[in-house]
């Protein structure tokens, strides 16, 4: 899941062997798909909104880290393709806030630990914090969320300088609720599911 991001980035400490704890900031896009639409790889959608996201990460082994990540994005869906009479779409404060561990490609058996391009794969888990309010097509709704989030991504990282990275990552974050849009069916053989794209520095 690798992709292109947008935006500016800010960033803190830097990780290698020798400095076992990072910090790091980014600028983020979340993604949706639900029952009321597919936003998906979209970024040049109307009413595309930016949000901010931070990493804390620990040295484990060349091949591994393990990183405490949280975004955070006021995202808006509207549904075009519906007649504006019955104003379906929602506007979601989204939080997410991952453990994840992360395996490093450049751990001296397939790239070089100092190289320049540092691959990795990334997996884990934690909580969906989120506020959605909107209409489905059948009513109003206001829901506060708060449920258990699976994740998965990749990262592509670009060593500037011995201190200093730049990281371009998406995440796959699979939280079990269908709040946020609200739409709920028998039917259903998923929860609604989003993409985040972010460039940073670490």
């Amino acid at each position: 899941l690798l992709a292109a991001a947008l935006g500016t980035t800010f960033g803190a400490q830097a990780q290698t062997a020798d400095r076992k704890t990072a910090i790091g900031g980014n600028v983020s896009v979340l993604q949706y798909r639900g029952e009321l639409g597919n936003d998906w790889w979209n970024l040049g959608r109307q009413d595309l909104r930016y949000g901010v996201g931070a990493a804390i990460t620990r040295y484990l082994s060349p091949s591994f880290d393990l990183g405490l990540m949280g975004n955070y994005q006021i995202y808006h869906f509207p549904n075009n393709s519906q007649p504006t009479a019955q104003n379906r779409g929602f506007v979601v404060k989204s939080g997410f806030v991952d453990l994840a561990l992360k395996l490093k490609l450049n751990n001296g058996h397939i790239l070089k630990e100092d190289a320049f391009i540092q691959p990795a794969l990334l997996a884990g888990g934690g909580f969906y914090l989120a506020h959605s309010t909107g209409n489905n097509g059948t009513g109003a709704f206001d829901n506060g969320i708060g449920r258990p989030d699976f994740m998965g991504g990749a990262l592509l990282r670009f060593r500037l300088s011995p201190a200093l990275f730049l990281d371009v990552q998406s995440t796959y974050h699979y939280p079990l609720t269908e709040r946020t849009d609200n739409i709920y069916s028998p039917t259903d053989t998923r929860y609604d599911d989003f993409l985040v794209h972010s460039v940073g520095l670490t």
